[in-house]
C-alpha cells in the first residue's frame, strides 16, 4: 500500500536535505526515508519551529556582537563557539584552521560547555587521520551520528573520541576569500545523536559566522595599517617641513657673512690692501678655495630646501645645448688642468635643441664634470659628449677614474648618500649634489643614470626633452623673457 507523505520544510531544512542526498548519492525520496528512520516524528508539531526560532535568535545575537563587528577575532570566536554549544546543547564546539598546505588543522578556539572553558592549540596531522582529511577536503558537511563506527572518523576513536567521551560529530567547512580555510566542529558527548536538518543548517550558518569574523578582523587590520601609515606619513611630512625650514633658515643666515668673506678675499687677491707676499698669496688662494667650497655647500642646501618644500622655480625655454656645454667645459677646464686631467668635448655639427632651464642645465653638467675631474687621477681624461637621439638630447660625462662599486650604484642619487669619506674625497660635500642633480633633471622632464665599474671609470648620463614635457614649476616671469634668479 502506497502512503503519501507531505513534509513542510523550512528553506534551510530543504537545503540540508538536498545536501544530504548529494553527499550520500541518493535521491531526495531516499534521503527523506533515511531521515524519517533515523529521527521519527516526536508528535510535537511545534518542536522544529521552536528549534528554528532558537537558532535564528542565536545567529541574530551573534551578528550584533561587538567583538565580531569590531574585528576582535579572539573574543568573536569565543562568543561564537559558546553560543553554538549552548544553542545545540552539545559539549564541545571548536574552530580549526588549515595550515598553508592543508596538511594539518589546528584548534584556534575550543569551548567545553560543562566546564565553561575555552582552549586552543591542538594539532591534527593529515598523515595520522587520512580518512577524515579526505572527508573534509570535499568542502561539504561531515554528518556523523556514530563517530566511532563511521569510516570517516573512526581513526579518532582511541586518541580523541574515547578520551573525551565523544559519540557524534557534525562538521561544517569554513569558507573565506574563495577557499576553505578551516572546519567548525560540533561534538556531542553522551548517547549517539542523530543530527536534524535544522541543526545541520544552523551549524553551516555558524561556520559562515566564523568566516565573517575572519573578514571583520582582516578589515580591522587593514584599517589599522592604513591609519598607522597615515600617521607615519604625516609625521614624516612634518619632519620634512621642519628640516627644510631649518636648512633654509641656516643657509640664508650663512649666506650673508659668506658673501662678505668671499668679497674680502677677492679684495686681497686684487692687492687692494697692498701687495701680498708669496706666502700670503698662497694663504689667500687656499682661503678662496675653501670659501668657494663653502659657498657651493650653502647653495646646495638652499636648493635642497626649496626642492623639499616644492617652491623650486625653473625658467624653461627651448635653446641649443651645444653652447652651454662649451661654457661649462671652459669653466671646468682650469680645475682639470690644475690636476693634470684632460677635458674633451664631443659635439654634433648641427644644433641640439631642448626645452630646459639654461642655468640649471649648467648646474647639472658642472656638478657631473666636477665630480668626474675630482675622482680621475692625474693623466686621466674626462669626456663630455652631446648626442641627439630619438627620445631627446643626451649628455654623457665619461671619466677614466676610480669607478664606483656596484653595491653603491642604486644609492648614488639619494639624499646625503656618500660612497666614502676617505682622503680621496677632497672638498667632499654633504651628499646632496647628485640628489639635487637628479631632482633638477626630473623637473626639466629628463632622465638620469650611471654606468660604472670599480677601477674602470664611470659614465654619468642624462637626457632632456625636445619640447616642454618637464614637470617642474615654470616661473611666471619666463613668459616675459626674464632670467632665472639662479637659486
Amino acid at each position: 500500500m502506497a502512503i503519501d507523505i507531505t513534509l513542510e520544510l523550512s528553506p534551510s531544512e530543504e537545503a540540508a536535505l538536498r545536501a544530504l542526498a548529494a553527499r550520500e548519492g541518493k535521491t531526495i525520496g531516499e534521503a527523506v526515508r533515511q531521515r524519517l528512520e533515523e529521527q521519527p516524528p516526536s508528535g510535537d508539531a511545534g518542536f522544529t519551529e521552536q528549534a528554528h526560532r532558537r537558532h535564528q535568535n542565536a545567529l541574530l545575537a551573534l551578528a550584533k556582537d561587538h567583538a565580531l563587528a569590531t574585528g576582535d577575532l579572539d573574543r568573536a570566536l569565543a562568543a561564537i563557539t559558546a553560543a553554538a554549544a549552548a544553542t545545540l546543547d552539545v559539549e564541545r564546539v571548536s574552530v580549526w584552521l588549515y595550515d598553508e598546505f592543508h596538511t594539518a588543522i589546528r584548534s584556534v578556539d575550543l569551548y567545553e560547555l560543562s566546564r565553561r572553558r575555552h582552549s586552543a592549540g591542538t594539532l591534527l596531522l593529515a598523515q595520522a587521520y587520512p580518512s577524515y582529511f579526505d572527508a573534509i577536503a570535499s568542502n561539504r558537511a561531515v554528518v556523523v551520528p556514530d563517530a566511532r563506527g563511521d569510516p570517516r572518523t573512526f581513526e579518532f576513536t582511541e586518541t580523541y573520541l574515547i578520551p573525551h567521551g565523544i559519540t557524534s560529530m557534525l562538521d561544517a567547512p569554513i569558507q573565506w576569500g574563495g577557499r576553505t580555510v578551516g572546519i567548525l566542529c560540533v561534538e556531542h558527548v553522551g548517547p549517539r545523536r542523530a543530527w536534524t536538518l535544522e541543526e545541520e543548517s544552523f551549524t553551516a550558518s555558524i561556520a559562515d559566522m566564523v568566516a565573517h569574523a575572519f573578514e571583520h578582523e582582516a578589515l580591522r587590520r587593514a584599517e589599522d595599517e592604513a591609519h598607522r601609515r597615515k600617521i607615519e606619513f604625516d609625521q614624516q611630512q612634518e619632519l620634512q617641513r621642519i628640516k627644510a625650514n631649518l636648512i633654509s633658515m641656516v643657509s640664508h643666515e650663512l649666506r650673508t657673512p659668506l658673501t662678505s668673506i668671499v668679497a674680502y678675499v677677492e679684495f686681497l687677491e686684487d692687492d687692494l690692501a697692498g701687495p701680498l707676499t708669496p706666502e700670503q698669496r698662497t694663504f689667500v688662494e687656499r682661503l678662496s678655495q675653501n670659501a668657494g667650497h663653502l659657498q657651493r655647500l650653502v647653495n646646495d642646501l638652499l636648493d635642497f630646501a626649496r626642492l623639499e618644500a616644492g617652491t623650486f622655480r625653473l625658467v624653461n625655454r627651448s635653446a641649443d645645448l651645444s653652447q652651454k656645454v662649451r661654457e661649462v667645459a671652459e669653466v671646468q677646464r682650469q680645475q682639470a688642468e690644475a690636476k693634470g686631467v684632460g677635458l674633451e668635448i664631443v659635439l654634433p655639427p648641427e644644433p641640439v635643441m631642448a626645452y630646459h632651464d639654461a642655468f640649471r642645465f649648467g648646474q647639472v653638467l658642472s656638478n657631473l664634470v666636477g665630480n668626474a675631474v675630482k675622482f680621475t687621477p692625474e693623466g686621466g681624461v674626462v669626456t663630455i659628449t652631446l648626442k641627439s637621439e630619438a627620445e631627446g638630447p643626451r649628455v654623457e660625462v665619461r671619466d677614466t677614474g676610480v669607478g664606483i662599486a656596484s653595491e653603491h650604484l642604486p644609492h648614488l642619487f639619494e639624499h646625503f648618500f656618500q660612497v666614502d669619506s676617505s682622503s680621496t674625497r677632497e672638498q667632499a660635500g654633504v651628499g646632496l649634489g647628485l640628489s639635487i642633480v637628479k631632482s633638477l633633471v626630473d623637473l626639466m622632464g629628463g632622465r638620469i643614470g650611471v654606468e660604472s665599474e670599480l677601477g674602470a671609470g664611470s659614465t654619468f648620463w642624462f637626457t632632456m626633452p625636445f619640447n616642454g614635457s618637464g614637470v617642474g614649476r615654470v616661473d611666471s616671469l619666463s613668459a616675459r623673457g626674464q632670467p632665472s634668479d639662479g637659486y
